[in-house]
């Protein structure tokens, strides 16, 4: 029985693999997104929720198989959920803890860390269409942000979030807008309560 099911994995990867390989041209990216959804949907996310923590590493792969770029040292929670792993775009040393919810785009710089039960929505349906055609915008978080657990950011449509370098996101918070560099931001809506750093510490501070 072991035996059958890495031969189906390894089929179906093969598969998988065969799809992020289609080019991305005018006439075939839609359709290549939607082949990945899908796989990703009824196997790939899955395979995901299966691999334990010792295998982290595999986890890692298995997101950029399905289209993802991830530096290293990252670390994925396998009770994460990843709806668009296509869209998914870490720097190094980064962490996406337990129940983490990302739906749409994710981009992040280094050393950037989201606690458990963060919901980053960056898709959705456009209620001023009668079809409610769906969209994909996109959430940025710079170099050194950290996310609090349970935090909501929102990014609605054709509109890029992004929190800047070295922000906290406290727990709970609902940020809907851009926030500062260096800024602790609480509540709902999120607003500005301190800085994280003092301005001579920040102004020396670099991951590069």
């Amino acid at each position: 029985a072991p035996g059958l099911m890495c031969s189906i994995l390894s089929v179906l990867s093969y598969f998988t693999f065969r799809i992020c390989e289609w080019p991305a041209t005018k006439s075939c990216g839609s359709g290549k997104k939607k082949w990945l959804f899908y796989a990703w949907k009824w196997f790939g996310s899955i395979v995901f929720s299966h691999l334990i923590d010792p295998l982290n590493g595999v986890r890692i792969a298995w997101l950029r198989l399905f289209g993802a770029t991830i530096g290293r040292g990252c670390y994925v929670s396998r009770k994460a959920q990843i709806v668009h792993p296509y869209n998914l775009h870490l720097g190094n040393a980064c962490g996406i803890d337990d129940y983490v919810y990302v739906n749409g785009g994710l981009t992040t710089g280094c050393n950037v860390s989201i606690a458990s039960h963060v919901r980053i929505i960056a898709a959705g349906h456009d209620v001023r269409s009668r079809q409610f055609e769906s969209f994909v915008s996109e959430v940025s978080l710079a170099d050194g942000v950290f996310v609090g657990s349970g935090a909501t950011l929102l990014a609605t449509q054709n509109k890029l979030l992004t929190i800047d370098t070295m922000a906290v996101v406290g727990a709970n918070a609902f940020v809907v807008h851009a926030m500062p560099a260096n800024t602790i931001v609480v509540g709902n809506p999120a607003r500005v309560v301190n800085q994280r750093l003092s301005d001579d510490d920040f102004s020396n501070y670099s991951y590069n």
